[in-house]
């Protein structure tokens, strides 16, 4: 812990995960966007049940879960439009 991290929202291991959901949402990534909300929602819960995360961060992660979580309501294949014959 430096001498300025006191206090600081980041949590590396989250922001990570985030990158990943990040890129892959932009490049349209269907499956692994879907797996990386996933792995940052389960990230999240561990890390909130194990304590390593302080009030702040809780609050931070937990909205920024909540608008991915919106962004990807309904993302995947099966939402495609049917092919035509």
């Amino acid at each position: 812990m430096g001498l300025f991290d006191f206090g600081k929202k980041e949590c590396k291991p989250l922001e990570a995960v985030l990158f990943s959901l990040q890129m892959n949402m932009s490049n349209n990534y269907k499956d692994a966007t879907i797996s990386d909300m996933n792995k940052l929602e389960t990230l999240y819960e561990t890390l909130r049940k194990s304590g390593e995360l302080n009030e702040k961060q809780m609050i931070y992660y937990a909205g920024i879960i909540d608008e991915w979580r919106e962004k990807t309501k309904g993302f995947g294949y099966k939402n495609l439009a049917p092919t035509r014959k």
